[in-house]
Formats: C-alpha cells, structure tokens, sequence
C-alpha cells in the first residue's frame, strides 16, 4: 500500500517505529505537496487535521481513499458536519506522543459499516487495534487529561502539593509523567474541546494549569 503521513518530525518517527517497511511511504510536515499525489496514495494520516478542518476537503471527494485523522480534539461527526458526507473512508486515531507506537491503536469509526474494512488495513498494517466512541477526547486522552487536571486542582485548593503526588504515584498513572510524556499544550487543548464540547464541569480546565499554559506559550 501507498500511505501518506502528515505530521510533524517527532510523530514521524513514531509512526516509523510503530509499522513496517513493507508499504511505500511519503512523509509531509504541512499541506504543500501536489493534491494530484494524493490520486496515487491508498491510506493517509493525518496529524494536523484537527487544527485545519478545511484542508479535509483535499480528500473528501476521492472515494479511494481512507484516512486516519488525528482525533482527541475533534470528532469525526464533526468533521463529517462541516464537510457533508465524505467519499473516503475516514478514521480517527489517538495519535499523541507515545500513542501509536503501542501494541494497538486507538480508533474510531465515523460509519459502522466501515468495521471490516478497518480490520482489512490493521491486517495489512500488521497491528492490533480497540475501538472507541466517537467522541471529542476519544478515550485514553479524555482519562489523562481529567487526571492531569483533577492533580492542578489537588494543588490549587491546597489538598496535596507537587512533590507528594509525583512522590505518592507510579509511572504511568503519575499525572505530572503523563503532562511530561503528552505534554502540556495537548492536555489544555484537550480539556478545552471536551468543555466546549459538552459543557461538563468535569472538563472545566483547572485555573491554575491554564495559568500554566498561557505562560508557557
């Protein structure tokens, strides 16, 4: 197969480790290559999609075509909404950092009937994978992001401080591994889309790690 993956460096060379050799690969950091290229490419993934929904209009027309958008801060509803009914197959995929070089990948589906064909590729791309709902914030980055920020409020409110949970937890269950591992501005970005979202207070991003956010922009 011909797979196209947009991303930046660092989750390029995730995904490197993750699969195999034995597809042909081309590797994009942005949306400047000829669309035309894209007539010849059977899968993409596409990092970037989340912060520029109108570039999936490079690929809602080419029935060919499946893609696997990165998807803890949309959802595929969402995308399909905004673009009508896609003639691609489309596919979410939890790719934050350390998340796709895992024995399974993460996904969600936008159309149940595309279950067989998703288990056609994971067999052709020799990986296992889990299903999730979906849903803005998928499932393993909506859990870290609540336990990252639930730890800022222990601290906020004065319950506990940042040495005794760094010291009380183990890896990886340990907030501020996870803050280090995804990063702050994925886990912020995420609660933000979860929020606005659904408006659940359980998603209300801690001031103090929006303090720390907005000073480490």
């Amino acid at each position: 197969m011909k797979i196209l993956v947009i991303a930046e460096k660092e989750m390029q060379e995730e995904f490197k480790k993750k699969f195999s050799s034995t597809h042909k690969y081309n590797f994009e950091t942005g949306y400047h290559f000829d669309p035309d290229i894209l007539n010849d490419i059977d899968i993409v993934f596409d990092w970037l999609i989340d912060e520029s929904l109108e570039n999936f209009e490079l690929y809602q027309d080419l029935d060919h075509l499946t893609v696997f958008c990165h998807a803890p801060k949309i959802s595929l509803a969402e995308i399909a909404f905004f673009h009508g009914n896609p003639s691609c197959t489309v596919f979410g995929f939890n790719g934050l950092p350390t998340m796709v070089n895992k024995p399974s990948l993460e996904v969600s589906l936008l159309k149940p009937t595309d279950a067989d064909h998703l288990e056609k590729l994971a067999n052709a791309l020799e990986t296992d994978y889990f299903l999730v709902e979906d849903r803005v914030g998928m499932f393993n980055p909506r859990l870290m992001a609540v336990q990252v920020n639930e730890a800022y409020f222990a601290m906020q409110e004065g319950l506990s401080d940042y040495n005794e949970l760094e010291n009380k937890l183990d890896s990886p269950s340990n907030p501020f591994e996870i803050l280090r591992t995804i990063g702050l501005k994925n886990i912020y970005e995420i609660l933000e889309a979860m929020y606005e979202d659904t408006k659940d207070d359980r998603y209300r991003i801690c001031p103090k790690l929006k303090r720390e956010y907005l000073f480490s922009e």
